[in-house]
């Protein structure tokens, strides 16, 4: 989605508030799910729990494109079905435009808003990181945009 407002000068107005967590603040709180759940009765016979590595800290779709922005890339915020219309009348070139192959995926209306509600009670009492980590702010979606650029995985915008 990101890499269209290259392509289109427009990424959607959301009302969401993603849960993203970094990778490596993701990463450490696996070694530490892992470290305190771990026995030698798993050798023999593991168990099923599952952890959401997600943040419990909701991050504001506002300060995700204001990152966007501060990290170089040049957007008119609009609402959903202006990008939509957008997009479907952009460069079907998956590798000039690669969001355009999403877009069946994203007509359906993954983005209206409706969030899954997770509970975080048992993966923040055994992940520090999970219990302490802090919502994406603009600074970070900044640094990752600017590492994206760098990567020549997105372009600055002109």
């Amino acid at each position: 989605m990101f890499r269209s407002a290259n392509v289109i000068g427009a990424l959607p107005k959301l009302n969401a508030h993603p849960d993203w967590i970094p990778v490596d603040e993701a990463a450490r709180a696996i070694a530490e799910i892992v470290s305190a759940t771990y026995t030698r009765a798993d050798l023999q016979s593991p168990h099923a729990d599952v952890y959401h590595i997600m943040n419990p800290q909701r991050a504001e779709w506002g300060d995700v494109l204001e990152g966007l922005r501060e990290g170089g890339l040049k957007f008119e915020p609009v609402d959903m079905g202006t990008w939509l219309q957008k997009l479907a009348k952009s460069n079907p070139d998956p590798s000039v435009n690669p969001t355009y192959k999403l877009l069946p995926f994203w007509e359906q209306g993954v983005l209206d808003g409706a969030e899954h509600k997770y509970t975080f009670n048992k993966v923040s009492q055994l992940s520090p990181t999970v219990r302490n980590c802090k919502p994406v702010n603009p600074e970070l979606v900044k640094k990752w945009t600017n590492s994206w650029i760098q990567s020549g995985f997105m372009q600055k915008a002109a």
